[in-house]
């Protein structure tokens, strides 16, 4: 259940403030906002009640793909900027957008079976991800040596 509302929540916070406030609206008053969020709540908890009346058939799919998406997308600029002094923000973003377009095309492939993969379609997204990370990492400014010690980037959780 806190899974659940958390969830709710998140999609409200998400579609109201990063996509209608920061893209849509950006002069919108903070009361708007806020209706904007109870309606995607409400939207959202409407649309899964009514997928799980009747759950397709590709329902487990779509929760692995969706870990896998997440896991390609997100993990290698997480760990990255917690553990290697190298990483930019540019490698960042060019490990998540290459790791969710790896993770759709890949998991196109996995779900239409264009072609038999041996292991999930994530995995593949991954590789890409943490490619995409150490080469433009490499090639796009460095972070400052000062920022890099006030946020105590690299292996300082073992001290």
């Amino acid at each position: 259940m806190s899974t659940t509302d958390r969830l709710m929540l998140t999609i409200g916070t998400y579609f109201s403030w990063d996509i209608y406030k920061k893209i849509l609206k950006p002069d919108a008053p903070d009361k708007q906002v806020l209706l904007v969020s109870q309606i995607s709540v409400i939207f959202a908890g409407v649309f899964t009640l009514l997928l799980a009346l009747n759950p397709p058939d590709m329902l487990v799919w779509l929760i692995w793909a969706g870990i896998g998406i997440m896991f390609a997308t997100f993990s290698v600029p997480l760990l990255a900027g917690l553990y290697w002094r190298g990483a930019t923000r540019h490698g960042a973003r060019a490990a998540m957008a290459l790791g969710l377009m790896a993770s759709l095309v890949f998991g196109a492939v996995s779900y239409f079976k264009w072609a038999k993969l041996p292991m999930h379609f994530s995995l593949y997204a991954f590789v890409i991800s943490v490619i995409a990370m150490i080469i433009v990492s490499r090639i796009t400014p460095k972070t400052s040596k000062k920022v890099l010690d006030e946020t105590m980037t690299g292996w300082y959780i073992r001290k």
